[in-house]
């Protein structure tokens, strides 16, 4: 809440997900383009400030439908940020046990272990009769790097003429959840 005398703006990040309601559309034009927004209930007022910043970020989607979806996008400025193997962070926050107001950043393991899968796969490591049979795979060994875990990630994911040619953390993050869980029950299964 601002005080009445108070000048400065104020930025806000609106992050729009994969569904978009009816009235988004609506709601964004009046305000970031007309400028106020009226609540039909209480008929109380924003009226957006000449200072204030909305920064709107709409997720990578196949084939773009969320963006193409929220018209009121092709009537604002534009950057697409993109996504690169440098800057696939290996750590995750999470709170400290021991002092919870504390956080402190812990590895993913989870990325090295799918790509390793992966990349194993790919290279034939679990067909036999493949020069590179490998029956006695460990992901855990196995030394791949933030780069080559990209790559991977990126040929599992994208596709030059697929739905989503372009690689998007929440994409990779999504197959990798999904994966990790499925070899890792494939590793626990009793032959």
């Amino acid at each position: 809440r601002r005080l009445a005398g108070d000048a400065r703006g104020v930025a806000y990040h609106l992050d729009i997900g994969h569904i978009i309601p009816a009235a988004a559309n609506t709601l964004l034009f009046q305000l970031l383009i007309v400028g106020a927004l009226r609540d039909a209930t209480t008929c109380r007022v924003y009226h957006r400030r000449r200072g204030d910043h909305f920064f709107l970020e709409i997720p990578n989607s196949a084939k773009d439908q969320t963006r193409k979806a929220l018209h009121v996008s092709k009537l604002l400025p534009m950057d697409v940020l993109e996504v690169a193997a440098d800057a696939l962070d290996m750590r995750r926050p999470e709170l400290d046990a021991a002092d919870p107001t504390q956080i402190r950043m812990v590895p993913v393991d989870k990325f090295r272990f799918v790509a390793g899968y992966l990349r194993a796969y790919r290279m034939g490591k679990f067909r036999p009769g493949h020069e590179n049979f490998q029956p006695a795979f460990d992901p855990y060994t196995e030394q791949i790097n933030r780069r080559r875990i990209f790559e991977e990630l990126q040929r599992c994911c994208c596709e030059a003429n697929g739905p989503s040619p372009r690689p998007s953390w929440s994409l990779f993050a999504g197959i990798v959840s999904f994966l990790h869980r499925q070899l890792e029950n494939v590793e626990s299964y009793a032959l």
